[in-house]
């Protein structure tokens, strides 16, 4: 008898058990913007695997909502059979790091460190022993470090750190004095904005004596000409310094293009926009002596690797000017630099000595994030692909030849961050639209692959929404996709509100949007509405005809928008009278235009830091650059023969046509002391026609928002739009914004008035 008791005492614990498991909780918007993820998620240099290939480095951002911070932890881990999923050890803790490059000897780890917040924040490069935790700090004289690289063993350290631009003291008194011209096309700026948002660059090299004592001198270029450069103009990022310290190549921006371009393709691109084109500049530290890199403008997914022994570097780029391989890229209908220049990369190998050129891999360009492996440069090349595979190319007397191929991973949802050199190992950052981020290891010997990390294991215990991969074709017959993310507790015989936004990124996990301003989708979902993260990736070719400009593709975008709600409607899902909409940047201007241009009745909408291809925007900074981009999409400027198009098309002149509630919110970059001067355009033709809108202004917010509580603020302030638009529901006001639905309930007169 006591037995049976027993028995049935366990089994009912274990039903207890089972149902207390699976009762989950809503995910709130405090819950989404606490998720820790790698910091920028390992695209510049936030993973690195020791050369050694036994232990993991990385940086991992954890919001803190309590101090309003994002503390930024760089923490080791090591590889292996036995390792097992757990953060790793804690090396350093601070208010920013970025970039991770190991020391040959696999025991150092050299990272910046920044300190406090713009406009007071300090850069400075850490060398920690992973062993004794000693380090070695390296300051910047300018309190800004933008890149760094180190050579094989911390003799010499190279970095880069932004200047504010030369001023002409006399000069500019005299123009005080006296006035001067304003030049068509350039912009008038502050000095202080100029420091910050377009910076010069200084090059330092920091270098340890025969005594072992680190000096510190700035890098003074010589260019071909014979001119000392000084300083470079622009920003210099991607720092690739040669394992024996001699040879820096590096990316810089620059209106100069060389004279063998004039004429050609990349010439024509750069001139028909305005805006600088980035370069690969190489730098011989010894005598100083400065040349082009590569005879190609520095478009790339991968940053550049050098051969252990520095005689030759491997770099993803566009093909050298006036070269067959260019020609035959222009054939296959390479035509718009803007738009196409990743399809049309490849992996080259450069001679440092005698700059030859051989081409490794046709139309590759790399799998973001991922390394190459390299040896000496007769030895062999390790590349991962877009597919998740490791191949192994060999250098040939005549061309490099492909020996071996192997799959690292097979899961769509990982993307590879490094491989160590011998190529056993592969680490991978793992996550997708309904899986929190982690890191895994990929094991070639063993053929396993197993999760090393757990960031958020709080994600066990959140109801998420359903997701669904769905795909349907607009009104022009241009294939569209994404994602539709069921309410938490769905049912096939209710219809739902339904909010559409973008899903930018691809394999981003969804709690907030993979844009940190506006998006939340799964607060939504958690609240009854049925979510649709459109993918907006197209080609030229493919867009409709008939527009002036660029206009096709906000009327592809439209009308993608529209098919996707009529395909979820028909399937009985959503209701057609409770929709809203979410844009942000670009697609801010998209949902814009889509308000003043469509004929679809949204029930709300929301549009964050966008403000583009309005008349104002057009003139207001006197920037060629903006001016001629406008005028792309316009088909010409707001005057004479192409005046109509503006009339026609810019949304504050058709404000007039909004039927329905718009939040706006814009960002000022620590900058505007004017407010949020690319709204008021648009904002003013609203609530000046009695239209109900809201503009809400975060004065030191970054783009997309990046501190805690501005993230907390506009995504609960979306839902609340959301929620009591669609749904009529008033939750409590946010203690910041007592008065927020007495607001709104006066923007709902004004539009049941209207």
């Amino acid at each position: 008898m006591v037995r049976k008791y027993l028995l049935l005492a366990f089994i009912s614990l274990c039903v207890w058990q089972g149902l207390a498991s699976a009762e989950k909780r809503t995910l709130t918007v405090v819950d989404a913007v606490s998720t820790r993820r790698l910091a920028g998620d390992g695209l510049h240099g936030e993973v690195a695997i020791s050369p050694d290939g036994a232990q993991i480095a990385y940086i991992l951002k954890a919001p803190d909502i309590r101090n309003n911070t994002n503390n930024y932890e760089l923490l080791i881990k090591r590889l292996g059979e036995d390792a097992k999923a757990g953060n790793g050890r804690l090396l350093l803790r601070a208010d920013r790091l970025a970039g991770l490059q190991w020391l040959d000897n696999s025991r150092g780890v050299l990272v910046i460190e920044t300190q406090g917040r713009y406009p007071a924040e300090h850069d400075r490069l850490i060398l920690i022993d992973t062993r004794s935790r000693e380090r070695e700090v390296i300051e910047s004289p300018t309190k800004s470090i933008r890149s760094f690289s180190v050579d094989k063993d911390a003799t010499r350290i190279v970095f880069c750190a932004a200047v504010g631009r030369l001023s002409n003291v006399a000069e500019r008194d005299i123009q005080n004095r006296y006035g001067f011209r304003v030049i068509p096309g350039q912009p008038i700026q502050d000095p202080a904005l100029i420091d910050n948002w377009h910076p010069d660059s200084f090059l330092y090299l920091a270098e340890k004596n025969a005594g072992g004592r680190r000096k510190l001198t700035r890098l003074r270029a010589i260019a071909p000409s014979g001119e000392a450069l000084e300083r470079f103009t622009g920003e210099v990022t991607n720092l690739a310094l040669s394992p024996n310290g001699n040879f820096l190549l590096f990316k810089y921006t620059t209106q100069t293009l060389p004279t063998t371009w004039q004429g050609g393709f990349y010439a024509t691109q750069q001139q028909s926009s305005a805006f600088p084109m980035p370069l690969w500049g190489l730098l011989n530290i010894n005598d100083r002596r400065f040349e082009l890199g590569f005879d190609a403008p520095a478009f790339s997914y991968i940053s550049p690797v050098w051969s252990s022994d520095s005689k030759s570097f491997a770099l993803s780029a566009l093909p050298p000017e006036g070269t067959s391989l260019e020609r035959e890229d222009l054939r296959d209908g390479f035509s718009d630099l803007k738009w196409q220049w990743e399809s049309f990369l490849h992996l080259f190998v450069v001679d440092v000595r005698t700059r030859a050129v051989s081409e490794t891999l046709h139309r590759f360009k790399g799998r973001a994030g991922s390394n190459i492996g390299w040896g000496r440069t007769n030895n062999a090349l390790l590349v991962t692909l877009e597919t998740g595979e490791l191949i192994r190319l060999e250098r040939t007397s005549v061309t490099w030849i492909q020996t071996r191929r192997a799959e690292l991973f097979t899961d769509p949802s990982v993307r590879i961050q490094g491989i160590t050199r011998s190529g056993r190992f592969a680490i991978g950052l793992r996550e997708d639209i309904s899986m929190p981020p982690n890191l895994v290891v990929g094991d070639l010997i063993s053929d396993r692959t197993h999760v090393i990390t757990d960031w958020n294991p709080e994600y066990e215990n959140f109801a998420l929404g359903e997701i669904e991969k769905i795909s349907w074709v607009n009104k022009y017959g241009v294939k569209c996709s994404g994602y539709l993310i069921k309410p938490v507790g769905y049912t096939s015989a209710k219809k739902y509100p339904l909010v559409v936004m973008n899903r930018a990124r691809e394999s981003f996990f969804v709690s907030d949007g993979s844009y940190t301003t506006a998006f939340p989708p799964q607060v939504l979902a958690g609240h009854g509405f049925a979510v649709l993260m459109t993918e907006y990736f197209f080609d030229v070719k493919e867009l409709p005809q008939g527009f002036p400009g660029g206009l096709a593709e906000a009327y592809n975008w439209m009308a993608m928008v529209e098919s996707g709600i009529d395909t979820l409607v028909s399937r009985g899902i959503v209701d057609r009278a409770r929709v809203g909409l979410i844009g942000f940047s670009r697609t801010s201007w998209k949902t814009d235009f889509m308000l003043t241009h469509s004929d679809f009745q949204f029930a709300a909408v929301s549009s964050a830091d966008g403000g583009i291809y309005n008349y104002g925007s057009y003139w207001f900074h006197n920037h060629s650059g903006v001016m001629n981009d406008a005028e792309s999409v316009m088909g010409g400027p707001p005057y004479g023969k192409t005046l109509d198009n503006w009339l026609k098309y810019a949304p504050a002149f058709n404000a007039s046509n909004v039927r329905c509630p718009l939040l706006m919110e814009y960002t000022g970059h620590g900058h505007l002391p004017y407010g949020p001067i690319g709204a008021f355009e648009f904002f003013t033709a609203l609530y000046r026609q009695d239209k109900p809108v809201e503009l809400y202004f975060y004065p030191l917010g970054d783009h997309p928002l990046d501190t805690p509580l501005e993230r907390v603020a506009s995504l609960q302030r979306n839902v609340d739009w959301f929620r009591f638009w669609i749904q009529s529901y008033e939750g409590q006001s946010p203690s910041y914004d007592p008065d927020q639905f007495q607001r709104w309930r006066e923007l709902r007169k004004t539009e049941a008035a209207e």
